[in-house]
């Protein structure tokens, strides 16, 4: 049995109750579908699911809100993906 224990959103885990997950990267290209730059909430579209996701590309976003960036509504991205 483990001792070690880690606080978790205000509770107490042991090393015997925490689940890891695996990280996959892959790249894709996506369409974006919507965007809220205020609030920063993307919608995307890999043509088959439709998808809410950051973007984690800081420069990439200066880049859109001083209009360096525009997108057609054909458009794709394409993104490294972190699930």
């Amino acid at each position: 049995m483990s001792f070690l224990f880690f606080l978790m959103k205000g509770y107490w885990l042991s090393m015997d109750e925490i689940e890891y997950l695996d990280v996959t990267i892959k790249i894709i290209f996506i369409q974006i579908i919507s965007m809220d730059l205020k609030r920063e909430k993307w919608k995307f579209s890999d043509g088959i699911t439709k998808f809410f996701a950051d973007i984690e590309d800081s420069e990439f976003i200066k880049s859109i809100q001083k209009n360096f960036q525009q997108f057609g509504s054909t458009d794709l991205l394409k993104v490294e993906l972190q699930t």
